[in-house]
């Protein structure tokens, strides 16, 4: 249900102050109806039908009692973590237990999203966390919300109550992108979710034993911004035709790699127009240590162990036609990311950008390569003398088509 302060501020009937802008100046409504409109934003909480931990499929429909809706949160208040024997600060590394770094994006094991009785996106969670890695963001802001920060710092916010607020990437997250939830009258909206096991989001160091928590003890909610219209201009949408030119990510699976492996032809056969190219590989040994996010490479220089990328070159060809250099890691990890994108990852992270300006609105733009139209595409990886077991997981960022009519939603071009 809405907010009771929402019928209220509709009632006066005011000029508001501010207006949300996309770049060109106009909000999804003022564009589609340019007179003088009076609107409302509201947050909103949906509960969950089956919260909990431990197991997939979790669904969260949500509710429909607005004209508009953006901004897809998902809250989750985590309970302190609490020690069976006792544990100490003051050690290196402290003796102690935290949720693991990035919590906010690594317990997504997957988001899906289903309207008409279709799925209109279904990604890992990490891919929002490579995503972020390149946008200009607050960063302690980021790391409060999500849960990133060194071992002793999570340490300490584990000692209390912790709420984790992160954003889910959609095709209808920004405000000039709101979807019109008031003309879907046949459509239910579904996020669905798959969560790691609690036992899989705590780390610990130096020996200390703690309580993993039960799954009644997290409470999970996805909170939204809703848009209320005055009653003529609610009409006007609800009768109304709406096309959308939307974020469509893609993901083909982890492509497993062997330490006896120095050469790996990686398929890359998505489809669509294409913008950017997001790729990380990962060793087995940092996944079993629980460190999600870490994609480096077999370290050298004992004793220090200085980090190394996990491959030497990498170059893509289209239809066996070189369509890049064969470029070192490193052009591909910090020169294009500093040429195309706000700022640098942290992180061994890899992007070849087919727009000179992959963040910005109009990217399509700008832009793309058009990967229904080849019959191959592969990024080659030439590991040199790095010796792993792991995986190799591409993303492919795109645009897509949404239509909104006869009370359904309908996404234009597959998959």
């Amino acid at each position: 249900m809405a907010l009771p302060g929402v019928s209220a501020q509709l009632s006066m009937r005011a000029p508001q102050d501010d207006y949300i802008l996309d770049v060109d100046g106009n909000s999804i409504w003022k564009t589609e109806y340019p007179k003088f409109t009076n609107f409302v934003i509201c947050e909103q909480r949906h509960t969950f039908q089956n919260p909990g931990f431990n197991r997939d499929n979790i669904n969260c429909q949500l509710d429909k009692n607005c004209d508009l809706m953006y901004s897809f949160g998902l809250e989750v208040i985590a309970p302190r973590i609490t020690y069976t024997g006792g544990y100490d600060l003051t050690t290196t590394p402290p003796s102690a237990a935290a949720y693991v770094d990035g919590f906010g994006y690594t317990m997504i094991e997957r988001v899906k999203f289903t309207a008409s009785s279709r799925e209109h996106f279904n990604h890992p969670g990490e891919i929002m966390h490579l995503m972020t890695s390149f946008r200009n963001d607050n960063k302690k802001y980021l790391n409060e919300l999500n849960g990133y920060g060194n071992f002793l710092s999570r340490v300490r916010r584990a000692q209390n109550q912790q709420i984790f607020m992160t954003e889910i990437d959609t095709p209808f997250s920004s405000p000039n992108k709101a979807l019109v939830v008031s003309a879907l009258y046949w459509t239910d909206l579904i996020f669905t979710f798959s969560f790691k096991s609690i036992a899989n989001l705590i780390e610990s160091k130096g020996g200390a034993t703690y309580t993993v928590p039960s799954e009644n003890d997290f409470k999970m909610y996805m909170i939204t911004e809703n848009v209320y219209l005055d009653e003529m201009e609610s009409n006007m949408f609800v009768e109304s035709k709406h096309t959308y030119l939307g974020l469509h990510i893609q993901y083909l699976g982890p492509v497993i790699h062997t330490s006896t492996q120095t050469i790996q032809d990686i398929n890359i056969k998505f489809s669509n127009p294409i913008y950017e190219l997001i790729w990380v590989c990962q060793q087995d040994t940092h996944v079993t240590n629980k460190d999600y996010f870490n994609y480096s490479g077999v370290p050298e220089g004992v004793p220090d162990l200085q980090p190394r990328d996990p491959f030497e070159r990498a170059q893509i060809k289209f239809n066996n036609s070189e369509r890049t250099l064969n470029n070192y890691a490193i052009f591909y990890r910090l020169r294009e990311p500093r040429r195309t994108h706000t700022t640098l990852p942290d992180g061994y992270i890899y992007t070849y950008p087919f727009s000179p300006a992959p963040e910005d609105a109009n990217a399509y733009a700008l832009g793309t390569a058009n990967f229904s139209r080849y019959d191959q595409a592969t990024l080659t990886l030439d590991f040199g003398t790095q010796s792993w077991n792991g995986t190799t997981r591409v993303y492919a960022l795109g645009f897509n088509f949404w239509k909104i009519e006869n009370g359904g939603l309908s996404k234009l071009y597959g998959p």
